[in-house]
């Protein structure tokens, strides 16, 4: 959103443009391995991995995330791992393997 306040609310409406564009969209499906936000991209996304289409089925019956009690676990490990990863410079099998194991510890509770 472009709140009332947004000193270029001009530019702040052409990055949400940019950020919308088919292009965009397919572009960081790609990259990201997130599911497309348009229904005339689906195809497109399923060719660049047949799994996409059990991504897309997922989506469109609202099951982004799984409901479980470990799930608030998993979203954290996953956001500290990235974070690791990107910003600093952690190896990403370690990062990753570490997650993995903390999860599985907190599941087996």
């Amino acid at each position: 959103f472009i709140s009332t306040d947004c000193e270029q609310p001009e530019a702040a409406f052409r990055f949400i443009a940019f950020c919308l564009s088919q292009e965009s969209i397919l572009k960081r499906a790609q990259d990201l391995n997130v599911p497309v936000v348009l229904k005339s991209l689906e195809d497109e996304f399923v060719a660049l991995d047949p799994d996409n289409a059990a991504r897309n089925a997922c989506v469109a019956c609202g099951t982004g995330m799984p409901r479980a009690v470990w799930s608030s676990t998993f979203q954290r490990l996953r956001n500290e791992a990235v974070q690791n990863v990107l910003f600093a410079g952690a190896d990403p099998t370690e990062t990753l393997d570490a997650a993995y194991w903390e999860l599985m510890d907190e599941i087996s509770r």
